[in-house]
């Protein structure tokens, strides 16, 4: 598997003309690979120069890998000597990934792959959920990274751009696959290690907390300009709409650092409020992203719509779309359709927990060019099945009530 001028296709496979082993492409970094067990056994087939790596990696080289990060996740190596804390943390990544490459080449039918494709919950069961493992190692540092774009400022071209880029990134760390890429430090010029965990606050209306990932090296300076950045190993982006909004970072899961807003890229939490963001962000993720039915689009200036995760000034405030909102409904009302009655759950079991539309209140043409609106989720949401969602926006000349509609059921059952 030789190494490659332009780099390959992440998670994609392989077939050499040669004949020889299929392979996938793994984003394995610098981190884990250093420690001479995993080095042993990872090959490397692109290097960007700056830490910036990817290895091809066959079956039994996958299931080999997955044996020795699965001990180094533990904290020890073959012989039961401590492995530090950056391997342990870089190791416990490497899992994921390997478990990704294997079901990719189980798909391309690759002998062998499925077999080796054992959950990676089994590896990673003893590992605590809170960024500790099970003899209570302190969790990783994490750094607030900062962004302030002006969509409004923006031309045509620059916006089709910048939301594309947004999009890109959304799409690109779905499931258990990362993207890699760079962001400024502003002033830090160090302090920040590889494998620290960032997150990455949206500045202006509507922000929030929108990615997340790792330090995949130390801060730089680029020598063109004189400024700071860090690469970044992405693992999570969601939209504007769904993002962890300042006023509940504010309020109660890190008031001291989010006080106001931060005054610069590269700052770092302290690490009890580290702890509460993070809880916070792993709640949101696990949440379904969205509302749904006839408000999939938010109106913007043109009376033009923009759909779900779409990046633009809306005159809507995000709320109405935000994972953060449906989860205040359904923890008041519950997931029972406020007009008839009906629970997914109870009706088709296991297929249907969990699923509920959450309809608006006041109809989002009315809140549209206010920009005082705030929305409050207990008193604007009612959960609903999405019969009912779609009566309720049947009438062309308005939005019925959930109550008018509950009384106007009643008559005819």
């Amino acid at each position: 598997m030789p190494s490659s001028s332009s780099r390959p296709a992440r998670f994609s496979v392989a077939f050499p003309d040669d004949g020889s082993v299929p392979y996938v492409v793994l984003p394995l970094g610098s981190i884990w690979p250093s420690h001479p067990e995993a080095a042993a056994i990872a090959n490397l087939i692109w290097d960007s120069g700056h830490r910036d790596r990817d290895w091809g990696m066959t079956v039994s080289r996958c299931i080999e890998a997955r044996a020795i990060a699965g001990r180094h996740a533990r904290g020890v190596d073959a012989l039961g000597n401590p492995v530090s804390a950056q391997v342990r943390d870089g190791a416990r990544r490497v899992l994921k990934k390997l478990d990704t490459g294997l079901r990719a080449l189980a798909a391309h039918g690759v002998a062998g792959a499925a077999e080796g494709s054992i959950s990676l919950s089994e590896a990673v069961a003893s590992l605590g959920g809170d960024g500790s493992d099970s003899h209570g190692t302190p969790q990783r540092p994490m750094f607030v990274l900062t962004w302030s774009p002006r969509p409004q400022d923006m031309s045509s071209a620059e916006l089709v751009e910048h939301r594309g880029y947004w999009l890109d990134k959304i799409q690109s760390t779905e499931g258990e696959v990362t993207s890699d890429g760079w962001w400024s430090t502003g002033s830090r010029i160090g302090g920040i290690s590889e494998g620290d965990d960032l997150v990455l606050f949206l500045h202006g209306a509507g922000g929030g907390i929108i990615a997340s990932g790792t330090a995949a090296s130390e801060v730089y300076e680029d020598s063109a300009d004189g400024t700071n950045w860090i690469d970044v190993e992405w693992e999570h982006w969601v939209a504007a709409e769904d993002c962890l909004p300042v006023e509940l970072l504010r309020s109660s899961i890190a008031p001291r650092f989010f006080e106001f807003a931060p005054r610069g890229s590269g700052q770092r939490l302290s690490d009890e409020e580290a702890a509460s963001l993070k809880r916070a962000w792993q709640e949101l993720l696990g949440q379904s992203p969205s509302l749904s039915g006839d408000e999939a689009g938010v109106r913007v200036p043109g009376g033009q719509t923009v759909p779900e995760g779409a990046i633009s000034r809306a005159e809507v405030n995000r709320y109405e779309r935000s994972r953060w909102a449906r989860a205040e409904c359904l923890k008041h009302y519950g997931r029972t359709c406020q007009v008839c009655g009906l629970d997914f759950e109870e009706r088709y079991g296991e297929l249907g927990r969990g699923f509920m539309h959450v309809h608006h209140v006041t109809p989002l043409h009315e809140i549209a060019g206010n920009p005082e609106y705030r929305l409050v989720p207990i008193k604007d949401l009612r959960p609903v099945c999405p019969n009912c969602h779609a009566m309720l926006h049947r009438p062309k000349d308005r939005t019925l009530s959930v109550e008018e509609l509950r009384l106007h059921l009643n008559r005819y059952i």
